[in-house]
């Protein structure tokens, strides 16, 4: 599922499998649920192949094609995606 301009409760949405509701505490749900609105605040280019990349588990190359841009520009998104939202959520940068 693409999602260009909403914002998701994780909790209502069926994308969850009952197995994971049933041990996750709301906690994880009200995380996933700052997750997704940071997600929100990301331009729709970036926003675009994140989720093209982490959810759709496509390659650069598949999305390069689907989005009619070149693979450097995935790349650049992507880069730019991921660290934009490490800064919104405050997490420290990956050691990659």
């Amino acid at each position: 599922m693409l999602c260009r301009n909403g914002v998701y409760d994780w909790r209502d949405s069926g994308l969850i499998p009952a197995r994971i509701k049933a041990t996750a505490g709301p906690l994880v749900f009200d995380r996933v649920n700052e997750l997704s609105a940071q997600l929100g605040r990301l331009p729709v280019e970036q926003r675009e192949v994140l989720i093209l990349a982490t959810v759709e588990e496509l390659r650069y190359d598949e999305f390069a094609r689907l989005l009619s841009v070149p693979v450097g520009t995935v790349m650049s998104r992507l880069s730019r995606a991921r660290e934009r939202l490490r800064r919104m959520v405050g997490a420290p940068p990956s050691p990659l």
